[in-house]
């Protein structure tokens, strides 16, 4: 891969690179078991709190899980 210069990108930008997610998905989790609050998930993620709830609102509409 190296031989290519693939590590640094990706070998085709016809495809987008990975977005980790694994972080996202703890601060929902912890969010689930209520050992956070919205506003402090909102804050972990970098996001509006209004933003945060939109999206629960949309989860809880089409029954998406983040586990």
């Amino acid at each position: 891969m190296r031989k290519h210069g693939w590590r640094e990108t990706e070998p085709d930008p016809q495809y987008p690179g990975e977005k980790p997610r694994r972080f996202e998905r703890m601060v929902y989790r912890a969010l689930a078991e209520e050992l956070i609050g919205d506003s402090r998930a909102a804050e972990l993620l970098g996001i509006p709190a209004s933003e945060l709830t939109r999206k629960r609102n949309l989860e809880a509409d089409y029954g998406v899980d983040h586990q």
